[in-house]
């Protein structure tokens, strides 16, 4: 071939490649903007999720969503005793995939001021599809809005943001600790330019698809939360993440939740949720927060107390904080920390068992006070953003480590330790999420790497 043969291929195939990459880079472009606008659409609901694909024909809209997030775990529990996830023989280390997947429906119905939302979460252990939210709501344009159906406690801002939308993998122990999860409730609120308040009358804490006479719901509860906000707008709070170029945002908020229990159902200290008959249980939160141009900061004190009708119960007085940040090294990757604790009650005691599937009875079950009432935990990662500004697709390492010992606290429903008095420490609401399986010496270390798409 003659070099003026070869130089007219090789220009013919630099040509095509710079066609090429001018095309991809095009679609690209396109990608990154259909990508920042689906996510932004998903911030339009406080309690997570994706913002999906949208279907209009006038005031009649649906929009499609999902989460999915899939889990690579290792855990080294360290020695001592099994704990309440871990094997008989004390083996120490243990790793494996989990994941969560989420589908979301929401929109208008007629008028634009009616809105409606669903979302349904596939169970980690068996891939059940499960009910997590299903409302209706009506806003007036002074602000007033009612919500009616199941859905999110107004309680805890770390529980209110999305779980697409964290920090870290997984919420704090502190919140798996102190968090109302989710109830069937009727809710009012306001929301004005640098305030807003909501108050909810439901079933109580944790009583998410329950009939109205279960022994899991609370005879009445009100759950109520006021933000301020001195600086950005209320949408910058929907997660805990403040991008690089973001002006400073800065907010406060105080919840309490008020319930009582015991008449409901045929009810007991063993129910799904650890309550109480006649018990009286009233809870508070406290949360600051600030960000600015790639650095946020977060920090949270949560108390409850619960006064038993109980012959010869105590009363219980736990508290839980947390503080937490991140800051951006570049636009795609974050650095972030958490350091959260646990104040159990003196009065908190364990009851052992052999039985997997019911709840001990004295006197043929020995009775501990816990040994440990402080606990602290510590995280340490990082994320990756696939696309700068955006939670639609990120990596996520974490590592976190119990500096105290855990297997006392894990303590529920179908384990071998029940709390035969005090809150649903570690329960059903933190469970392997958390990190940590449980061990009777400080120390335990669990890696989380995730990977997450949302649409």
């Amino acid at each position: 071939m003659s070099q003026t043969r070869v130089f007219v291929v090789l220009a013919g195939a630099a040509l095509s490649f710079t066609s090429a990459m001018a095309q991809t880079s095009l679609n690209q472009d396109r990608a990154y903007n259909a990508e920042l606008q689906a996510d932004s659409l998903s911030r339009a609901n406080l309690q997570g999720g994706g913002g999906g694909f949208k279907i209009s024909d006038g005031a009649f809209t649906l929009q499609i969503g999902g989460l999915y997030q899939t889990r690579y775990n290792m855990n080294w529990a360290g020695e001592g005793s099994a704990g309440r996830f871990q094997r008989a023989d004390n083996n120490k280390f243990y790793n494996g995939f989990n994941q969560r997947i989420k589908l979301t429906a929401r929109g208008t119905i007629a008028d634009p001021n009616l809105s409606y939302g669903f979302q349904g979460d596939f169970a980690t252990d068996g891939g059940a599809f499960n009910l997590d939210d299903a409302w209706g709501k009506y806003k007036w344009e002074n602000g007033v809005y009612a919500k009616w159906g199941q859905f999110k406690l107004p309680f805890s801002r770390e529980e209110l943001v999305g779980d697409g939308y964290q920090l870290s993998a997984e919420r704090s122990f502190e919140n798996s600790t102190f968090t109302l999860g989710r109830s069937q409730a009727l809710e009012f609120g306001i929301e004005q330019d640098v305030w807003r308040a909501m108050l909810a009358f439901s079933d109580g804490l944790r009583a998410q698809n329950t009939d109205f006479n279960s022994a899991s719901e609370a005879d009445w509860a009100f759950t109520g939360r006021a933000d301020f906000k001195w600086a950005g707008e209320w949408d910058r709070f929907k997660d805990f993440t403040s991008f690089r170029g973001q002006g400073y945002a800065g907010m406060a908020g105080l919840g309490l939740h008020w319930e009582d229990e015991g008449s409901t159902g045929n009810g007991g200290p063993f129910g799904a949720v650890t309550r109480f008959e006649g018990n009286n249980t009233i809870a508070g939160t406290l949360d600051v927060s600030g960000e600015g141009d790639g650095w946020n900061i977060y920090a949270a004190f949560n108390a409850v107390r619960q006064d038993p009708s109980t012959p010869n119960a105590n009363s219980l007085t736990d508290f839980g904080w947390v503080l937490q940040g991140g800051f951006f090294l570049t636009d795609n990757f974050e650095l972030f920390a958490r350091y959260d604790g646990i104040r159990a009650d003196d009065d908190h005691t364990v009851r052992y068992t052999n039985s997997t599937t019911t709840a001990p009875t004295a006197p043929n079950n020995a009775i501990s006070s816990i040994s440990t009432r402080t606990l602290h935990f510590v995280s340490l990662g990082t994320n990756y953003y696939l696309v700068p500004g955006s939670h639609a697709a990120k990596f996520t390492a974490a590592v976190v480590i119990g500096l105290s010992k855990t297997d006392e606290i894990m303590a529920t429903t179908n384990s071998d330790r029940y709390s035969s008095s005090g809150y649903d420490i570690l329960g059903t609401e933190g469970g392997t999420k958390v990190g940590t399986l449980g061990s009777s010496k400080s120390g335990e270390v669990g890696l989380q790497l995730q990977f997450q798409i949302m649409f």
